[in-house]
């Protein structure tokens, strides 16, 4: 299985496993373009919070010595412009707090080290709207980018060593599909998506989209 261990053909892998849907959107958004609506050449503006990672679901669980004892949600902010009629290109900045502690191999009961870990992420973004009424719409979402990880730990003082604290930092590519994505209102709209990948399994937040509001093409 490819995995993000290997940034470099991790991403070959991702982009050509959804490289034919970023182009059958592409092509299906040029179709429909003189059916309703045109947000074209527009610009959306997002503010997100996600949750529900897979480190969230561990929380407080002793995994290989491990426990996350905090973790922030996703938080994100997106800026988005609408190329076609139902179809934007754009980037997304966000990033995550997680805190937790390292036990001892021989006693979990000990906490051997303790760390700090701060992950940003940016990437580029494809967003296609496949669902229209007015002050609703229903879309889909697919991006990719490097998540860069610093991690801060300090290890406790044992009877042969001192205390230390030691700091590393690593990127690595990282992916978000959401299939469902749901957008209410006008100009300040809320959303709500589900899928997966850096923002989460659940991501919601609000939206300002500026331009003339076009209901239907004329």
């Amino acid at each position: 299985m490819v995995t993000a261990d290997y940034p470099v053909y991790y991403l070959f892998y991702m982009v050509m496993r959804y490289l034919p849907v970023a182009i059958l959107l592409m092509l299906i958004s040029l179709q429909v373009g003189a059916q309703c609506p045109n947000y074209i050449r527009q610009l959306d503006i997002a503010a997100s919070y996600g949750s529900i990672s897979p480190d969230q679901i561990n929380l407080g669980v002793n995994v290989d010595n491990k426990t996350i004892s905090y973790i922030s949600g996703a938080q994100f902010v997106s800026v988005r412009y609408f190329l076609y009629a139902y179809l934007s290109m754009g980037f997304t900045g966000g990033i995550v707090m997680e805190r937790g502690q390292y036990a001892d191999d021989r006693n979990h009961a000990i906490v051997k080290s303790t760390y700090t870990k701060q992950a940003m992420t940016i990437a580029p973004e494809l967003y296609y709207v496949y669902l229209y009424r007015k002050y609703f719409e229903a879309y889909t979402l697919l991006g990719a980018g490097v998540a860069s990880s610093r991690v801060t730990t300090t290890t406790n003082a044992t009877i042969y060593t001192p205390a230390s604290t030691a700091t590393t930092s690593e990127s690595r590519i990282k992916m978000q599909y959401t299939p469902i994505g749901i957008r209410v209102g006008g100009h300040l709209s809320a959303f709500a998506e589900l899928g997966f990948g850096y923002k989460g399994v659940f991501n919601a937040g609000v939206s300002f989209r500026f331009g003339h509001p076009v209901w239907w093409k004329q």
